[in-house]
């Protein structure tokens, strides 16, 4: 049999030991169980996988917000144009990049 050895401190090693003795176990099973646990959930690899997904999904917010501050721009520019008197022309609102 192996032996794995851990450094904690000692805040951690209470956390565990108490979570331990909760669950009727030594900390060494707590620990064995713990780890054999994440490896069936696949917690490691969908730590990852949810990273990713939420790195996209932050990317595709970040692209909608764009979008909105854009047509934002657009409707400030136009109740500023409407303001001073000016008539709105088609183009005020016509999304381009060229403003």
């Amino acid at each position: 049999m192996k032996r794995v050895e851990v450094y904690l401190s000692d805040e951690q090693y209470e956390k565990w030991k108490q979570k331990a003795e909760s669950e009727g176990m030594s900390v060494s099973s707590f620990v064995k169980k713990a780890v054999e646990s994440a490896f069936s959930n696949g917690f490691v690899s969908k730590k990852d996988e949810m990273i990713a997904k939420l790195e996209e999904r932050v990317s595709d917010l970040e692209h909608e917000l764009d979008l909105v501050m854009f047509a934002l721009e657009k409707v400030d520019n136009a109740l500023k144009k409407l303001n001073r008197g000016e008539k709105l022309e088609q183009n005020d609102f016509v999304y381009s990049s060229e403003g």
